[in-house]
């Protein structure tokens, strides 16, 4: 396999290739490509597709400040024509695996064909996020089941109803940049706690990397406050945060890392129930635990 970029190094491009090679390049560092492999073909495939590189296809792409273009069709068509896959195809396919994950967990178990919870990944270098719709079982939903919305929350690709947590995902990414993934579940034990108004801490390693995860009232009377409820609790570093008598938010840097982060909310939880059983037993200090734990420490 090839990297995108790589491919540019092919000395058999011929002059019309190489002539679009920055542009290309652009492109694929600022809007829908993203760590991209090729197979060894893709250059012969290129050469053959000079329809679709020729200059003038690009030139009426209009770049803002921030290197977003209003039109990805050109691109789009060169990338299907080479065999090659967007970020935003790769996200779909995580999200799949995440939402079949949880449900093998039990951590978005509703009644009958609902379900509880959802994910979003952000598609890297835009204001685009892939989601999961309103309703349908988290084990049968497929790829092409998901939805693309802005950070407004409005549909930009897909049929379906955007789900009803759609505007606390899409909060979540307009105020943290350093989050591109968000995984919301119903975890039981965590919820337990969060009815009681009582915070998830570290009684054991699970639960050190989280720094405690706060528990914020739950308003959907008003979401506006219920959005600012969430922001306030995450600030400008923390990752969970847990809505009380609803479910659990987990951010992470990627997909991977707030599933992550959310299966650790709710291992940490069952161990805080279980051992509040005991007398003797108590969490670890604040002060201790900030010494055996690092937020940036990935849960195992």
């Amino acid at each position: 396999m090839l990297r995108f970029c790589r491919a540019f190094h092919d000395s058999s491009l011929s002059h019309a290739n190489y002539a679009s090679r920055s542009l290309i390049i652009r492109i694929k560092n600022t809007l829908l490509l993203s760590e991209i492999e090729v197979s060894e073909a893709y250059a012969s495939r290129l050469k053959k597709r000079k329809d679709l590189i020729q200059l003038g296809e690009f030139k009426e792409m209009q770049f803002d400040q921030r290197g977003n273009h209003n039109n990805t069709a050109p691109v789009l068509r060169l990338m299907k024509a080479c065999g090659m896959k967007t970020t935003e195809v790769a996200l779909r396919k995580k999200i799949i695996e995440v939402l079949r994950e949880c449900d093998r967990k039990e951590l978005m178990r509703g009644e009958g064909p609902l379900s509880h919870g959802n994910i979003s990944a952000r598609i890297p270098h835009s204001d685009l996020v892939v989601i999961k719709p309103s309703g349908g079982h988290p084990a049968k939903l497929k790829e092409k089941d998901l939805i693309v919305v802005d950070l407004n929350g409005k549909v930009v690709k897909g049929k379906a109803k955007p789900s009803y947590e759609t505007d606390v995902h899409c909060a979540i990414y307009a105020r943290r940049p350093d989050i591109n993934g968000v995984v919301h579940i119903h975890p039981p034990h965590a919820l337990a706690l969060s009815a009681a108004n009582i915070p998830v801490v570290a009684w054991c390693d699970e639960g050190l990397s989280l720094e405690g995860v706060p528990v914020v009232p739950r308003v959907d009377y008003d979401r506006g406050q219920q959005i600012k409820y969430v922001l306030d609790a995450l600030g400008e570093k923390a990752k969970c945060v847990m809505v009380r008598y609803h479910g659990a938010f987990a951010g992470g840097k990627d997909l991977d890392e707030a599933f992550l982060y959310a299966l650790e909310i709710e291992a940490a939880a069952r161990i805080q129930l279980l051992a509040s059983l005991l007398p003797s037993a108590t969490p670890i200090p604040m002060d201790e635990a900030a010494k055996l734990g690092h937020p940036s420490r990935i849960p195992y």
